[in-house]
């Protein structure tokens, strides 16, 4: 994040052996998740974003509709593992839940406008 940017970082971790990186989300929507390859799935910040095939190559491109609380016309969601997954429908709509033994968890990881 930026110097001074104030608010909530949240880091994403697979539970494998390996504890691998599954995502960083930043409060100013910047945002980036990772194939189980270790490879770019997306990424995000105020202006916009894009998704990634496990080549690298681009799957979809957007940028936020003004003003930011407007949605997307199709969301995104992506599975990070067994129990993670990743919803978005604009900069300020972003949701990681957590899902395990019938028990879900939504933690908002948007942009906080103020």
């Amino acid at each position: 994040g930026g110097e001074g940017e104030k608010g909530l970082y949240t880091i994403a971790f697979d539970d494998s052996e390996d504890r691998s990186l599954l995502g960083y989300f930043s409060p100013s929507g910047k945002v980036c998740l990772y194939h189980h390859t270790g490879t770019i799935h997306l990424l995000s910040n105020e202006e916009g974003g894009a998704t990634y095939d496990e080549d690298g190559k681009i799957i979809r491109k957007w940028v936020w509709p003004p003003p930011p609380h407007q949605k997307l016309p199709v969301s995104i969601s992506i599975q990070l593992n067994a129990h993670l997954c990743f919803h978005c429908t604009s900069l300020t709509n972003m949701v990681l839940r957590f899902s395990s033994r019938g028990q879900s968890y939504k933690l908002s990881v948007g942009a906080s406008i103020e």
